[in-house]
């Protein structure tokens, strides 16, 4: 039920992606969203096996979940809302956007652990996943201005 649920979600994103109106390019969605998995996947990796204070489930149709949650759902979501701060004019608008997306991405890790699929270990601290998704959205905003302005370097003549 779960697999069938975080799929379905993951494949309207893709859909929703591909007929949206584009703010970002094509090649600078491709190198965010790399970006964003090697990110996801060192962090995860450090916190999971090394630190231990999140437990992954050990059922596979669990783990496929849980895949296509760090490796479409969570990036999609990511750039579309790069996409629309790109777009937006007015800072009240984008600060809205920075904070939800923030909140949304919490929730998805928590509804995550909800749905059995991640565990986070009795020391876990709230604050740390708010901290570490504020830091996601931060660095996939800072390798969205670093590629337009390669790209804006590129352009010139």
């Amino acid at each position: 039920m779960v697999i069938t649920v975080i799929w379905g979600a993951a494949l309207f994103l893709l859909l929703s992606f591909a007929v949206t109106k584009r703010g970002l390019h094509l090649f600078e969605g491709i190198i965010i969203w790399v970006f964003l998995l090697f990110i996801e996947n060192n962090v995860l990796w450090l916190v999971c096996m090394n630190a231990k204070l999140i437990e992954m489930t050990k059922q596979e149709l669990d783990f496929v979940a849980l895949d296509a949650l760090r490796s479409v759902i969570v990036p999609l979501l990511t750039i579309l809302f790069l996409e629309k701060v790109s777009i937006r004019e007015r800072k009240s608008g984008q600060v809205r956007d920075w904070i939800g997306i923030v909140f949304l991405l919490f929730g998805i890790e928590y509804a995550a652990d909800f749905l059995g699929l991640l565990q986070h270990i009795s020391t876990w601290q709230w604050w740390w996943s708010f901290s570490w998704w504020a830091a996601f959205v931060l660095l996939s905003y800072a390798m969205h201005r670093l590629i337009r302005r390669i790209a804006k370097k590129d352009v010139r003549i």
